[in-house]
């Protein structure tokens, strides 16, 4: 008996701020897979922005114009009778992700390139917030309780420069992931060619 283990396919993407040249990359990648399955299904796109204005067409969405932090692009089908969220931007959480259950066989495949897509346009200021770990915070008021005690043993006041220049140098990992933490992920409704 061999034993194997199965990874399941991630539910979060790397944070991006997205266009609409990505958006339509995307929707091609899921058409794609569905076109290559043993019955091909046909499926169909909505997009969600914000809670309450609905978009059916490529159209409307360019004619829409803007940006959101809180979108969602939704994969339809009659003949899978499927209707689900496949991307979620919530502005400052995490790109959420998921598979329709017809295309679980190619998860992987689809997640890979959906990534790569994100990869392209992540957010480096976020993706470097997420990777500072926590305790990070505490360097400052350890490196203000080591010169204080320094100070003290040495019986004399150390530089003002000792202090704030050590305690600026380690508060900038803290400023660069509060500032991280704070931005939003977001799609902009516009293609980025215009841009370039």
């Amino acid at each position: 008996m061999t034993k194997t283990f199965i990874r399941s396919v991630p539910r979060e993407l790397p944070h991006a701020s997205i266009y609409l040249d990505d958006l339509f990359e995307i929707e091609d990648i899921f058409v794609n897979q569905a076109k290559i399955l043993s019955t091909p299904i046909a499926i169909t796109f909505e997009y969600i922005l914000g809670s309450s204005i609905k978009i059916t067409t490529r159209d409307e969405l360019i004619e829409h114009g803007g940006s959101c932090s809180e979108f969602s692009l939704r994969l339809k089908s009659e003949k899978a009778i499927v209707d689900i969220s496949v991307i979620d931007i919530i502005g400052m959480a995490h790109i959420q992700f998921e598979i329709p259950y017809f295309l679980e066989d190619q998860s992987w495949e689809i997640f890979s390139k959906v990534c790569q897509v994100f990869k392209t346009r992540s957010n480096v200021v976020k993706l470097c917030a997420d990777a500072i770990p926590f305790k990070i915070v505490l360097l400052p008021i350890l490196w203000i309780l080591i010169v204080l005690t320094v100070s003290l043993v040495r019986h004399q006041s150390p530089s003002p420069l000792l202090y704030f220049g050590g305690a600026l140098l380690l508060f900038a990992p803290m400023l660069l992931g509060m500032i991280g933490i704070w931005k939003k992920n977001q799609i902009y409704l516009r293609f980025v060619r215009v841009n370039q």
